[in-house]
This record gives structure tokens, C-alpha cells and sequence, in this order.
């Protein structure tokens, strides 16, 4: 792809002030609602919340959005998971998986809405680090292999979750495969993340729990790799392609 073109720099620039904007409107609107709606200045207040649990449909909403929100700017959805783990354990599951369907729905929209604009910023964003695949492999796969080779995409670490959100809506996966493999693949990996963290966080506590959480997270990942390295899909069609090892985000 033609990186330097002009217009390629000059959809990155207005990508950038568009981003920044969306952001800067966001961060303000967050922080009102928190300082009006659950006085955060408040000690009192925040004390009675916390020891009372009686603003927690609040508090759950805001985590939602917010994660929704860290998905969309590309952040590891791994963190997204620790962070739901630290504030509400096992129960973060679900407000993750919700954070993770909204984040992929807006990031596949968007992405497809303005491809022409933004394909070669993601394009690029993608090859920013050494991969095991460039797009071009994995697109020519998706047309040959079809749902299999998504829901594949979607659990083996090859594409970052929230990168991959916007990288599927510029190719031609339709908006249910993409959402059906997401929402297969999505609770079972942040599950066992969360799982894992929260019982790491009590290890103290219960050292034999902590235990049995890692050997789970252990052979999940033993299971991605197994399915990575004999998989069809895992096998690279195209040798003259680069080569070098994936980093995962």
C-alpha cells in the first residue's frame, strides 16, 4: 500500500484532531456526570457508595462506557479484564463481555463506514509491530476458510482484539459472522482472565483457588497454542510473506 501518499497523511492527520476531539468531549462529559450525578468530591458520599453499594448500577454503567470507550482508542482488553476483576471479581464477566460487544459493534461500524478514509491508518497501526500474518494473508484466508477462520482470529491472539474490531469492518466479513464469532470466543478467553486475576488478587486468601486458576489460564493457553500451531489455519499459505513472530496487545 501507497503509505506516503498524500491523501493517505492527510486522512491520518484528520484522524488524529478527530480522535483528539472525540476524546477530549468524552473525557469532559465523563467527568461532569461523575461530579454532578455521583459527587465524587463528595467524601461522604463516596464513603456511603462504597460501604452501601447504593449507587452500584451506576458504578457498573460507568465501567461499561468507560471500557467501551478504552476499546475503542485500541487499549488490550486484558487490562480491561484485570480492571474488572480488581473492582468486581467473578461478577466482571459480564460487564466486560457487554464493554467488549459494544466496543467491537461501534469499531466494526466505524471502520466500515469510512474505509476509504481510514484504511491506510489501520493498515498501518497493524504493521507497527512484527506479525506472524500481514493483512493481505489473513484477508485472502477469511475468503478462503469463511466463519472458521474468524472464530479463529477471534480466540488465538494473532490480531489484537481491539485492533482487530476496526481491521474487520475494512474487510469484507459480513456484520453478523463477525458478531457471532466475537461473542463465541469473547466470554470463555475474558472469562478465564478474569477468573485468573480474581483469584490471584485473594491468592492470601485462598492459595489452593489461585492455584487451580492458573492451571486453568494454563491449559487454555496451551490449548490457543495447539490450535494456532495444527490448525489449518494456523499454517502459513503464503512463503513469501513476512515471517517474523506476533505481539500481542
Amino acid at each position: 500500500m501507497g503509505l506516503k501518499d498524500p491523501k493517505a497523511s492527510s486522512g491520518i492527520l484528520r484522524m488524529k484532531q478527530d480522535i483528539e476531539a472525540v476524546a477530549i468531549i468524552a473525557f469532559v462529559l465523563i467527568f461532569a456526570y461523575l461530579a454532578m450525578e455521583l459527587r465524587i468530591f463528595d467524601r461522604e458520599n463516596l464513603i456511603q457508595a462504597a460501604t452501601q453499594g447504593s449507587k452500584i448500577n451506576r458504578i457498573e454503567l460507568i465501567f461499561v462506557f468507560l471500557s467501551t470507550l478504552l476499546l475503542l482508542f485500541m487499549v488490550p482488553i486484558s487490562w480491561v479484564s484485570a480492571g474488572a476483576a480488581i473492582v468486581f471479581g467473578i461478577q466482571g464477566i459480564s460487564y466486560v463481555v457487554m464493554a467488549g460487544l459494544l466496543g467491537a459493534l461501534a469499531a466494526f461500524s466505524f471502520s466500515r463506514q469510512y474505509r476509504d478514509r481510514f484504511e491506510a491508518v489501520f493498515w498501518k497501526k497493524y504493521h507497527s509491530r512484527p506479525r506472524k500474518k500481514d493483512l493481505e494473508e489473513i484477508y485472502s484466508e477469511i475468503e478462503t476458510y469463511g466463519f472458521g477462520y474468524i472464530l479463529f482470529l477471534r480466540t488465538v491472539p494473532m490480531v489484537p482484539y481491539s485492533l482487530g474490531n476496526y481491521l474487520f469492518g475494512l474487510s469484507f466479513v459480513s456484520l453478523k459472522d463477525f458478531l457471532l464469532a466475537t461473542l463465541l470466543a469473547l466470554p470463555l478467553g475474558q472469562g478465564i482472565n478474569i477468573y485468573f486475576f480474581d483469584k490471584a488478587l485473594r491468592f492470601g486468601e485462598s492459595p489452593g483457588d489461585a492455584l487451580v486458576a492458573a492451571l486453568v489460564k494454563g491449559a487454555y493457553l496451551l490449548l490457543v497454542y495447539l490450535w494456532s500451531r495444527k490448525s489449518r489455519y494456523g499454517v502459513k499459505r503464503n512463503p513469501t510473506g513476512p515471517s517474523s513472530e506476533n505481539n500481542c496487545g
